[in-house]
């Protein structure tokens, strides 16, 4: 995660500007945030989020992988 001061990207979007490009609803993507399963890729000095939807889009099919993975397990366990 970088600050407004390290990184000045125009492909950082918003908490939802990204939520929108990526189907996701505003609360969802700041859960997933707060839960720690997405990291922003800065934070401004007032705490906001931005975004490069590309990663998060790269975050989110890497937390599927990993539920289906659990979810096989799972099956061979029973």
């Amino acid at each position: 995660m970088h600050t407004l001061l390290d990184v000045a990207d125009p492909e950082m979007l918003s908490t939802g500007e990204t939520a929108r490009r990526l189907g996701l609803s505003r609360s969802s993507l700041w859960r997933y945030v707060k839960a720690g399963q997405i990291e922003p890729d800065l934070v401004t000095p007032g705490g906001h989020y931005r975004f490069n939807p590309e990663h998060v889009r790269e975050q989110l099919r890497a937390l599927a992988r990993a539920e289906r993975e659990r979810e096989r397990e799972r099956e061979r366990d029973e």
